[in-house]
C-alpha cells in the first residue's frame, strides 16, 4: 500500500536522519578510540593528495566505513549469496577471482554535467536529502560502495566530440582511465548497486569474467524488441549489449579494442558504422553490428536479469545491479533502501552482540 506523499517524505526523511546519526556517532566513536599517530597520519596522507572533490582515494571515514562493513562482506570466492527473499545465487566451484582488486578496481560515472547546482551531488552547498533529485542518489550509492570494498571511485565529465553524440565520451574516457586502473566498472548514474556487502569481484565471478575477458556487459531483455524505438538487436537478430553498464579489464587486446570501437564511425576498417556517430543507438549500436564480432575471443555478455532495468515492460529483475531510467523517484528509493538495508545489518548484528554479552563487557 502506497504511503501519501506526505508522510513517504516524512519516512524517508527520518531513515536518512537516522543515517546520518549512526555515520557521526561511528565517526566519533572511532576518532576517541583512535590514537593520535593514526589519525596524523590519516591527515597528513589525506593533505598530501590536495584538492580531489570527485575522486575517492584513502580517507579516514573511508577507513572507517571499511573497518564497519568488513564483517559484512561477502568473501570474493563465497560459493553462494542468498537474497532477502531467500533466492540463493552460486558462483562455480574455481572462481577466477580470490582476492579484492582493491584500489585498482575503478567505479566510474561517466556524464556529462557538473552536478553541482545546489542538491546536486557536487555542489558545495549544504545538501538537502529531500530535495535532491536526478541522478545525484546513484552517485552516493556508487562511492558509498566503492568505499566499502576499498575501490577507487571516479566521476568522469565527458566532452562532447566533435561529430559525434554524447554518448561516444565513454568510450576514450575508458581507454584514458585504464592507466590507472587494472578493473573498470563504467556505468550511467541511474545505476544502483543493491547489495553493498557483495563485492564486485564475487559478480565478476558469477559472470564468468574471467583473466581473459577485455570487456563485459548486460545484454538486453528479449521481450523488449517489438517496439521500432528500442534498439534491443542487431541487423542478426543477436541482443545487443547494454552499453550503459560496462566492466572493462587493462589486458592486451583491450586497447585495440577501444581504439576500433571509438574509431568505428570514421569507417576505415568497419563500412557503414558512420551512421552511429550521431544516430541512435550511438556506440551501442556500434559494438552490436561490429566490435563484438571482431572480438569475440575476448566479450563477455550474460543475461541482463541480474543487472537491468526492473519492470513490466522487461524480462529484467536488476537482481545485483538496478537501472532505474528516468525516473527520479525509483532511483532515489533504490539507493535510500541499500543504504538503509545495509546500514540496519550492522546495526542489529552489533545490537546482537551487545543484548547477549555478559553485563560490563565490551
Amino acid at each position: 500500500m502506497m504511503l501519501p506523499s506526505g508522510r513517504a517524505s516524512f519516512r524517508r526523511a527520518t531513515l536518512f536522519t537516522i543515517a546520518s546519526l549512526f555515520i557521526l556517532s561511528l565517526l566519533w566513536f572511532k576518532r576517541w578510540r583512535s590514537n593520535d599517530e593514526k589519525i596524523t597520519q590519516s591527515r597528513t596522507q589525506s593533505r598530501n593528495l590536495g584538492p580531489m572533490p570527485v575522486i575517492l582515494r584513502q580517507t579516514l571515514l573511508a577507513d572507517l566505513i571499511r573497518d564497519v562493513y568488513s564483517p559484512h562482506v561477502l568473501p570474493v570466492n563465497e560459493p553462494f549469496f542468498r537474497d532477502y527473499d531467500g533466492n540463493q545465487y552460486s558462483i562455480s566451484e574455481n572462481p577466477t577471482w580470490q582476492d579484492s582488486i582493491g584500489h585498482r578496481l575503478c567505479i566510474i560515472d561517466f556524464d556529462t554535467k557538473p552536478l553541482d547546482y545546489p542538491n546536486e551531488a557536487f555542489s558545495w552547498t549544504r545538501l538537502d536529502y529531500s530535495a535532491m533529485g536526478g541522478m545525484s542518489p546513484g552517485i552516493f550509492n556508487h562511492y558509498l560502495y566503492a568505499m566499502i570494498h576499498g575501490y577507487t571511485y571516479h566521476y568522469i565529465r565527458t566532452s562532447p566530440l566533435e561529430g559525434r553524440a554524447e554518448s561516444w565520451g565513454r568510450v576514450a574516457g575508458m581507454a584514458s582511465s585504464l592507466f590507472s586502473c587494472d578493473v573498470i566498472v563504467a556505468l550511467d548514474p541511474d545505476y544502483v548497486f543493491q547489495y553493498l556487502d557483495v563485492p564486485y569481484e564475487w559478480l565478476m565471478n558469477r559472470w564468468n569474467i574471467t583473466k581473459d575477458t577485455a570487456v563485459a556487459m548486460p545484454l538486453g531483455s528479449p521481450k523488449q524488441g517489438t517496439s521500432k524505438k528500442i534498439y534491443n538487436k542487431d541487423s542478426q537478430g543477436r541482443l545487443a549489449g547494454n552499453t550503459d553498464f560496462v566492466t572493462v579489464r587493462r589486458i592486451e587486446q583491450v586497447f585495440g579494442l577501444l581504439e576500433a570501437w571509438q574509431k568505428c564511425p570514421d569507417e576505415k576498417d568497419y563500412p557503414g558504422c558512420k551512421r552511429f556517430a550521431n544516430q541512435e543507438p550511438n556506440e551501442k549500436g556500434a559494438f552490436a553490428e561490429y566490435i563484438r564480432y571482431g572480438y569475440a575471443d575476448t566479450i563477455v555478455e550474460f543475461p541482463c536479469d541480474e543487472s537491468a532495468i526492473k519492470g513490466s515492460s522487461a524480462d529484467c529483475q536488476g537482481v545485483f545491479v538496478r537501472h532505474h531510467g528516468a525516473n527520479g523517484m525509483l532511483l532515489k528509493e533504490g539507493v535510500t533502501n541499500s543504504i538503509m538495508q545495509s546500514l540496519f545489518d550492522v546495526i542489529h548484528t552489533d545490537m546482537l552482540k551487545r543484548q547477549f554479552a555478559p553485563i560490563g563487557s565490551e
